[in-house]
Protein backbone atom coordinates (compact mmCIF):
# COMPACT_ATOMS: atom_id res chain seq x y z
CA UNK A 1 0.00 0.00 0.00
CA UNK A 2 2.50 2.23 0.67
CA UNK A 3 4.40 1.83 -2.17
CA UNK A 4 1.10 2.42 -4.17
CA UNK A 5 0.79 5.74 -2.50
CA UNK A 6 4.19 6.92 -3.28
CA UNK A 7 3.45 5.90 -7.07
CA UNK A 8 -0.01 7.87 -7.11
CA UNK A 9 0.47 11.72 -6.09
CA UNK A 10 -3.11 12.37 -5.30
CA UNK A 11 -6.00 10.36 -5.31
CA UNK A 12 -9.66 11.45 -6.37
CA UNK A 13 -13.09 10.49 -5.44
CA UNK A 14 -16.38 11.66 -6.77
CA UNK A 15 -19.02 10.90 -4.80
CA UNK A 16 -22.56 10.72 -5.91
CA UNK A 17 -25.14 12.49 -3.80
CA UNK A 18 -27.67 12.85 -6.35
CA UNK A 19 -31.13 11.91 -4.91
CA UNK A 20 -31.08 8.24 -6.21
CA UNK A 21 -28.62 7.53 -2.50
CA UNK A 22 -31.80 7.66 -0.39
CA UNK A 23 -33.00 4.36 -1.86
CA UNK A 24 -32.41 1.46 0.65
CA UNK A 25 -30.89 -1.19 -1.46
CA UNK A 26 -27.40 -0.31 -0.25
CA UNK A 27 -25.39 -2.84 2.40
CA UNK A 28 -23.58 -2.05 5.18
CA UNK A 29 -21.30 -4.60 7.19
CA UNK A 30 -21.65 -4.65 11.24
CA UNK A 31 -20.38 -7.02 13.76
CA UNK A 32 -21.27 -7.97 17.48
CA UNK A 33 -19.25 -6.03 19.77
CA UNK A 34 -18.78 -9.45 21.52
CA UNK A 35 -17.90 -11.07 18.40
CA UNK A 36 -16.06 -9.12 15.83
CA UNK A 37 -15.61 -12.36 13.64
CA UNK A 38 -19.07 -12.04 13.18
CA UNK A 39 -19.74 -10.25 9.99
CA UNK A 40 -23.05 -9.37 8.45
CA UNK A 41 -24.58 -7.52 6.11
CA UNK A 42 -27.72 -5.51 6.70
CA UNK A 43 -29.48 -3.01 4.29
CA UNK A 44 -29.28 0.29 4.30
CA UNK A 45 -29.29 3.71 1.74
CA UNK A 46 -27.13 3.47 -0.48
CA UNK A 47 -25.93 6.93 0.28
CA UNK A 48 -25.31 5.33 4.36
CA UNK A 49 -23.10 2.79 2.12
CA UNK A 50 -21.08 5.49 0.38
CA UNK A 51 -20.70 7.45 4.01
CA UNK A 52 -19.12 4.22 5.10
CA UNK A 53 -16.89 3.84 1.89
CA UNK A 54 -15.38 7.71 2.22
CA UNK A 55 -15.05 7.09 5.82
CA UNK A 56 -12.60 3.91 5.44
CA UNK A 57 -10.50 5.50 2.39
CA UNK A 58 -10.45 8.81 4.35
CA UNK A 59 -8.95 6.92 7.27
CA UNK A 60 -6.63 4.96 4.74
CA UNK A 61 -5.76 8.18 3.26
CA UNK A 62 -4.36 9.78 6.78
CA UNK A 63 -2.28 6.19 7.52
CA UNK A 64 -0.74 6.20 4.59
CA UNK A 65 -0.18 9.97 3.99
CA UNK A 66 -1.81 9.97 0.96
CA UNK A 67 -3.24 13.14 -0.16
CA UNK A 68 -6.63 12.51 -1.61
CA UNK A 69 -9.16 14.39 -2.42
CA UNK A 70 -13.40 13.70 -2.44
CA UNK A 71 -15.86 15.55 -4.60
CA UNK A 72 -19.43 15.62 -3.92
CA UNK A 73 -20.93 15.12 -8.00
CA UNK A 74 -23.36 17.74 -7.03
CA UNK A 75 -23.73 21.03 -5.01
CA UNK A 76 -25.07 19.71 -1.43
CA UNK A 77 -27.24 22.63 -1.40
CA UNK A 78 -27.14 23.38 2.24
CA UNK A 79 -25.56 26.32 3.75
CA UNK A 80 -21.82 26.07 4.98
CA UNK A 81 -21.78 22.53 3.68
CA UNK A 82 -18.54 21.98 1.12
CA UNK A 83 -18.97 19.81 -2.06
CA UNK A 84 -15.17 19.12 -1.67
CA UNK A 85 -12.77 18.06 1.16
CA UNK A 86 -9.01 16.58 1.40
CA UNK A 87 -6.60 14.20 3.03
CA UNK A 88 -3.47 15.12 3.41
CA UNK A 89 -3.29 17.41 0.87
CA UNK A 90 -2.02 20.63 3.50
CA UNK A 91 0.66 18.66 4.69
CA UNK A 92 1.48 15.36 7.26
CA UNK A 93 1.05 17.85 10.24
CA UNK A 94 -2.72 18.42 9.26
CA UNK A 95 -3.49 15.31 8.95
CA UNK A 96 -5.94 15.29 12.36
CA UNK A 97 -7.60 18.76 11.27
CA UNK A 98 -8.26 17.14 7.75
CA UNK A 99 -10.64 14.32 9.26
CA UNK A 100 -12.55 16.90 11.29
CA UNK A 101 -15.29 17.16 8.60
Amino acid sequence: LQRNAAQLPLRIWVVDNSGSMSKADGKRMISPKNNKRDIRLVPCTRWTEIQETVDYHAQMARLLQAPTSFRLLNNPGVVGSKQFFGVGQRGPDLLDEDLQI
